[in-house]
């Protein structure tokens, strides 16, 4: 009655209430329901609204033409680590040097020269001088395993200097819709090493050897395990064709492939010459030539819904495999971070987004 009393007291200017005491009573009912509907609702949106992550960073690495924080990019190395080469089409050797560090990776400065001592590049045009080799797509690096023909790299040269013995696993484009893979030894030569003063002194190279021709349309990711005796990459979707365990004549355009011998131990680790077949990548659980030999292929490649993926799916792109071999990382064709078109978690594009760019999708 107090509360009664007083909303009244105020609406009419006077201590006692001069409007009917039921439409006081209504008042009072239509404030509280008014004010217990705005809680409901904010604490239910709220509610849904996660809170915002402890760490905002950027993920584009790079402003205004300026590297935001340190990194490393992504390379071909050598087993310790040490030489890189990018995977593009330039034989672009790099030295990583962690002995150049005086303070945690993570706080260094902004960029790449934190632990790379120097680069050294080698003119492809030199080895487009022998017959069939092309110009170069994407390459890789390939380190025979250590054995008693080929010590473990590096190896103790030129007095104190460390050398790695290597292979340069090229893809190279001769002709239009022709792609022929190439093999290039080379000796890195490193002065001071494994100390902040380290440097690639010299890097000397054999003739290029010639391997295999497929009809691709191109050649990209080309990457080999630490074997030696397998090639995975994409072939940009172009039509591949290979005989399967029943003896049956198969053809579809597929983009993640691998590349193999029927008796990869008939041939020395690193040896361009001998791939010279090409599966599907979805085809490797059922090649009897590496689902034994290759823990990536041991198991039938699944769905995240469980399914199981035939021998000619085409299940992604851009694949990388790892130093073992047990592992294949990739994108899924025509993967977005945004869809519109998705009913499990239903997006919107922001108006603003909207009005800058007309669509969160171009």
């Amino acid at each position: 009655m107090y509360l009664k009393n007083d909303v009244c007291s105020r609406k009419s200017g006077s201590k006692h209430c001069d409007i009917p005491s039921h439409a006081c009573s209504n008042t009072v009912r239509l404030f509280f329901s008014l004010l217990l509907l705005s809680l409901f609702f904010s604490t239910n949106v709220n509610a849904q609204i996660p809170d915002g992550p402890a760490f905002v960073r950027d993920t584009h690495l790079i402003e205004n033409g300026e590297f935001t924080r340190p990194m490393q990019p992504a390379v071909h190395t050598s087993r310790d680590g040490r030489i890189a080469l990018r995977a593009e089409a330039v034989l672009s050797f790099n030295l990583f040097a962690p002995e150049k560090l005086d303070q945690p990776f993570s706080v260094s400065e902004p960029g790449i020269d934190n632990v790379y001592a120097n680069t050294v590049s080698i003119n492809q045009s030199i080895f487009r001088r022998t017959e069939g080799v092309g110009a170069f797509r994407h390459i890789a690096l390939c380190e025979a395993p250590p054995s008693e023909a080929t010590p473990i790299n590096p190896k103790v040269c030129n007095g104190n200097d460390d050398c790695y013995d290597l292979t340069v696993i090229a893809a190279t484009r001769p002709s239009s819709n022709n792609i022929r893979f190439v093999g290039i030894d080379v000796r890195v030569r490193v002065e001071n090493p494994k100390t902040a003063q380290a440097r690639i002194a010299e890097i000397t190279h054999e003739t290029p050897v010639l391997g295999s021709t497929f009809p691709f349309k191109d050649f990209f990711e080309t990457t080999t395990p630490a074997d030696g005796r397998l090639i995975v990459g994409r072939t940009a979707g172009s039509t591949v064709r290979w005989v399967d365990e029943e003896g049956d004549d198969r053809s579809s355009g597929i983009d993640s492939v691998y590349l193999v011998n029927d008796n990869p131990d008939a041939f020395e680790p690193c040896d361009v010459r001998q791939f010279d077949k090409v599966y599907p990548l979805s085809y490797a659980p059922y090649d009897a030539t590496i689902n034994n030999r290759y823990g990536f292929a041991m198991h039938p490649f699944r769905a995240p819904d469980g399914t199981v993926y035939p021998d000619a799916a085409n299940i992604g792109s851009y694949p990388w495999i790892d130093r073992d071999a047990d592992n294949v990382s990739m994108t899924t064709v025509r993967g977005r971070l945004f869809t519109s078109s998705s009913s499990i978690f239903p997006a919107r594009c922001p108006d603003q987004v909207i009005s800058d760019f007309g669509s969160c999708l171009s």
